[in-house]
């Protein structure tokens, strides 16, 4: 008989990594959706299943009503809060500003994720209800994988192998959500000459006019590497176009990405928002994260939504429209939403620390190779997943979070630092057991985003488990190792992003400007 003492599984809904010892899935949500049997058309409206309609917009709201601010448990105790809004002095209010709900339909599944602004174009400032306006969102990199758009840039717009997509998995509707105070959530009643209605701080969720597109996946982004699948960090951007003479995308716009594109500033604009420290300088700090895992809703409430409608299947996928739109409202008996939530340590402490070898006898360091935390991701053969049906093998380095859990939902959360600064993305929770049953510790798992030149310098005279191949990397900016970053797109788009490089004097954000770098579309 085999036994097996100790075991872990590092889970999130998205994927599954499986191997003897450990099971990993994002933490991106995924559920079903019934293949439809009757077709409608465009125009057709479920009229027996609204109180009234909205007559202005094809497009639609959603408002979650406020569950009772909490202490959530999930997961064999783990404890965290949820339903909030947090102070203009709290240390989470940043990422709250910055931080949204994603949520992606096909006709064969409905998965949802957390995205923040990293990046955009066009004038911020504007108060014209005209022309296009571009925000662009980063998120997981399996997250990304619910956008399946045949009108995305190329190569996003097919699968690996060029196959395109199919009518039920190509993505037909799309929308942004916030927790929202009810101030903001009673102008948009208003806005909408709809039936003034008691709310309270609610999830508002939006649907865009547009299917959004691909501006960068984080897969083949080092050069050299030694590995025979193809290498993928957790990352990825999505961009959102918003037409800001409909009414919906002004509100995503006027509502969602102005504040926050005040705090991106705020925090020091492109070039000083995301933290390159060495490895052992993140051991230190204080993490922060915020998410939109989907969770149970209380059940003295409801849930007040636009319905997803179908149009006709024979309706022509190439356009770039939605083809489902929230255009009627009805209170919906769905038992989970996306609910924004933070961590709770059992010690009553805000922030999530790096979890660090507590005993010699660790039952952690039993299955998972790690130094103090700072974990290899090439070190585990079963750390893979598919993107638009493509393995990849995860590559790079990642952040142990001790005692951080945070269920489906919140993959692509944005991880703060001590100095408000952001150097990783969290993608799932390593969940560790002993003797197969007790559970032991929660572990959040993170990638980092950029990581230090310095590294190569010292891994010249020192050798370690994790370190004795050390590859530094950037994803953001690009560096001497890294062939595919975001700032080629930028560049290519001329993006804020890109208008901050430019207008830098320092020579770490200016990469993508040597040797002619090519786009990240040449390098999937």
């Amino acid at each position: 008989m085999l036994k097996i003492d100790m075991w872990f599984k590092l889970k999130s809904l998205g994927f599954s990594l499986i191997s003897l010892q450990a099971l990993l899935a994002s933490c991106s949500a995924v559920s079903p959706v019934p293949v439809p049997i009757e077709e409608k058309n465009d125009s057709t409206t479920d009229n027996n299943a609204t109180p009234f309609k909205d007559e202005q917009s094809d497009q639609g709201t959603e408002v979650n009503q406020q569950p009772k601010v909490e202490q959530k448990v999930y997961n064999r105790n783990f404890k965290f809060n949820t339903s909030f809004i947090p102070e203009e002095s709290d240390i989470y209010r940043k990422g709250y500003d910055l931080t949204f709900t994603l949520n992606f339909t096909s006709f064969s599944n409905d998965s949802y994720g957390t995205g923040w602004l990293i990046d955009w174009k066009g004038d911020e400032n504007t108060t014209q209800k005209q022309g296009s306006f571009f925000a662009y969102i980063a998120t997981n990199l399996h997250v990304a994988d619910g956008l399946r758009n045949i009108g995305d840039h190329w190569p996003y717009s097919k699968t690996d192998d060029q196959r395109e997509f199919n009518e039920y998995e190509s993505t037909v509707y799309f929308s942004i959500g916030k927790y929202t105070n009810k101030t903001d959530i009673t102008k948009l009643y208003q806005e909408e000459k709809l039936e003034q209605r008691k709310v309270n701080d609610s999830l508002l969720s939006i649907q865009t006019s547009n299917i959004p597109k691909t501006a960068y996946t984080a897969t083949n982004f080092l050069k050299g590497v030694n590995s025979i699948k193809p290498v993928y960090a957790d990352f990825a951007v999505i961009e959102l176009e918003l037409n800001l003479e409909n009414l919906r995308d002004w509100q995503i716009f006027n509502e969602f990405i102005k504040p926050a594109i005040n705090t991106y500033k705020s925090l020091g604009d492109s070039t000083n928002i995301f933290e390159t420290k060495d490895l052992e300088q993140h051991w230190n700090h204080s993490h922060y994260l915020l998410g939109y895992p989907v969770l149970e809703r209380g059940y003295d409430q409801n849930r007040l939504l636009e319905q997803k409608e179908e149009f006709a299947r024979t309706h022509n996928f190439n356009q770039k429209s939605q083809l489902w739109s929230k255009n009627t409202y009805l209170v919906s008996t769905a038992k989970e939403i996306p609910v924004i939530t933070k961590n709770a340590r059992k010690d009553g402490q805000i922030g999530s620390e790096i979890f660090s070898k507590k005993t010699q006898d660790s039952h952690v360091d039993k299955v998972i190779k790690h130094e103090k935390g700072i974990v290899t991701f090439q070190n585990f053969k079963n750390f893979k997943l598919k993107y638009h049906d493509k393995e990849y093998q995860q590559y790079g380095y990642g952040l142990m979070l001790d005692d951080t859990n945070l269920p489906g939902g919140s993959s692509g959360s944005a991880i703060f630092n001590n100095n408000q600064k952001i150097n990783s993305i969290y993608f799932g929770v390593l969940e560790v057991y002993k003797n197969s049953k007790t559970h032991k510790d929660n572990i959040g798992m993170s990638q980092l985003l950029r990581t230090s030149k310095r590294e190569s310098e010292k891994n010249k005279t020192r050798t370690t488990n994790n370190r004795d191949k050390f590859q530094h990397y950037d994803l953001i900016f690009g560096d001497s190792n890294t062939k595919s970053f975001y700032a080629q797109f930028a560049k290519k788009h001329n993006t804020h992003l890109y208008d901050q490089i430019k207008s830098s004097e320092k020579e770490e954000f200016k990469y993508v400007d040597k040797n002619n770098q090519k786009t990240p579309f040449l390098l999937r």
